[in-house]
C-alpha cells in the first residue's frame, strides 16, 4: 500500500524470526535444564563446593562487563557518559543481587539465565515496537517465562 509515495509495506517494523528464534533457544535451553538441575546442583555442591555458583555468577557478569565495554569504546565508539553509567549501575546490581541470594547460590545462576533471555525478548521486540513500550513489553514475557519456570 502506498500513501503520499511512502510504502508503508516496506517501511513498516517487521518481526524478526531470527530474533525470536534466540528467544525460543534461549527459553528452550533454560527450561530443558530443569529436570535434572536439582542433581547438578548436588553434584557442584559436593565436588565444588556451595560457594561455586556465587564465583562463576560473578565471573559471568565481569566477562560480560568487560565484552560490553569493549564493544562500546572500540566497535560502537560511545561518547555518552550515561550508558556508561547505566551499564555499570546494571552490572553492579547483577553482582549485589548475586552476594545477596549466597544462601541459595544457584539460584544466581538465574540471574544469568532471565537476563540472557531479556536482551533476547528485548533484541526481538525491538523489530516491531519502537517506543519506550518495549521495556514493559519485555518485562512482561520474561516474568511469564519466568513463572513458567517456578511452576514447573
Amino acid at each position: 500500500m502506498t500513501i503520499k509515495g511512502i510504502n508503508t509495506e516496506a517501511d513498516a517494523p517487521r518481526w524478526s524470526w531470527r530474533a525470536w528464534l534466540w528467544v525460543f533457544l534461549c527459553a528452550a535451553g533454560i527450561y530443558t535444564i530443569i529436570p535434572v538441575a536439582r542433581s547438578i546442583q548436588i553434584f557442584i555442591y559436593d565436588t565444588l563446593g556451595k560457594e561455586f555458583f556465587t564465583y562463576i555468577a560473578l565471573l559471568i557478569v565481569c566477562a560480560v562487563l568487560v565484552a560490553v565495554l569493549y564493544f562500546f569504546t572500540i566497535k560502537l565508539k560511545v561518547k555518552k557518559t550515561s550508558q556508561y553509567v547505566w551499564l555499570v549501575i546494571c552490572a553492579g546490581l547483577y553482582a549485589y543481587f548475586t552476594f545477596h541470594l549466597r544462601a541459595h547460590p544457584e539460584e544466581a545462576i538465574h540471574l544469568i539465565e532471565y537476563g540472557l533471555l531479556s536482551y533476547f525478548v528485548f533484541k526481538a521486540l525491538c523489530h516491531k515496537i519502537l517506543d519506550w513500550t518495549v521495556y514493559i513489553t519485555a518485562l512482561f514475557i520474561v516474568v511469564f517465562f519466568g513463572v513458567l519456570d517456578e511452576f514447573l
